[in-house]
């Protein structure tokens, strides 16, 4: 029964995903710019494996500016919707528990983002085959599972989001500083504070910085994974230090836990929406004023 539930959950996503402005704009302006980028860069003349790693990268920049922006906006706009619209109400009339509603809502937005993904990667890799099918695809497909990962994560934060906020203004806004902070503001303020830090083992310094960042986190994966060895910085230099693959495992470790993290935030904030703990004043017997808290109510 559950499992039929959670499918009709993530049905219902997706239904909604397909009449969502937002997803099939995402979709047609990474398609095209995926598109774009490999021409440029495959059918340049003289186009060596620099070049070509060179595309790779662009890709996977472009993957980590758009994919954490579409992923807080449509996270964003989901719970904080319903409850400003009242459709929340309905929907917990019905027999289903609030892991699955949290659950099917981020599985089935992530399809949905997964799917515009796969188009633009698509796009490109069928570029790279057609100008050479000698190349290594191992790097592009990295940059495509890492990008699939950064969305599934930032749709959970969104979610999170969506359910701190009390409408989808101010769920909007929100989502736009964590991205700003995260994607453009995050590499300048770590820049400045190691300078500051200078005194400090900079690679443990480095580590700290990278698992609080999953985007930048996932960046340094990623370059790390395809073994391209363009636009080094000192973060991908602190994880390229750790022997074999501790590196990327410790990375993806922490991964896991900002996925689960979410979800568990999603869950404890969308029964916190539901069953706010409110507090109350009451007179005792001696006429004195003090606070009682209800009991908690269960909910699955």
């Amino acid at each position: 029964m559950r499992r039929r539930n959670l499918l009709i959950l993530v049905e219902k996503e997706l239904i909604e995903a397909s009449r969502n402005r937002l997803i099939l704009g995402f979709g047609s302006v990474f398609f095209l710019l995926a598109a774009a980028m490999s021409l440029l860069g495959f059918l340049s003349p003289g186009a060596t494996d620099v070049q070509l790693s060179r595309v790779g990268v662009s890709l996977l920049n472009l993957a980590i500016l758009l994919v954490p922006l579409i992923g807080l906006v449509i996270g964003s706009q989901g719970f904080a919707g319903e409850f400003e619209d009242g459709t929340m109400e309905l929907l917990l009339t019905q027999p289903v528990e609030l892991r699955d509603i949290c659950l099917g809502r981020v599985l089935g937005q992530w399809v949905a983002v997964a799917a515009a993904l796969l188009a633009g990667f698509g796009a490109s890799g069928l570029i790279l085959v057609l100008v050479s099918a000698d190349q290594q695809l191992l790097p592009f497909l990295v940059n495509l599972v890492i990008s699939l990962i950064l969305a599934f994560v930032f749709l959970t934060l969104g979610s999170v989001i969506s359910l701190k906020a009390k409408n989808r203004m101010m769920a909007l806004l929100g989502a736009l500083g964590v991205w700003f902070l995260a994607v453009i503001l995050y590499d300048a303020t770590v820049t400045q504070l190691l300078m500051a830090l200078s005194g400090f083992p900079i690679m443990l310094v480095l580590y700290g910085f990278l698992a609080l960042n999953p985007a930048d986190l996932l960046r340094v994966l990623a370059i790390r994974l395809s073994g391209v060895n363009l636009l080094f910085g000192p973060a991908t230099e602190a994880m390229a230090a750790l022997p074999g693959f501790k590196g990327p495992l410790l990375s993806l470790l922490t991964i896991v836990l900002w996925s689960f993290g979410g979800y568990v935030a999603m869950l404890r904030g969308l029964r916190h929406r539901i069953f706010p703990p409110a507090r109350r004043r009451v007179k005792d017997a001696g006429g004195k004023s003090f606070q009682t808290i209800p009991d908690e109510r269960s909910v699955n």
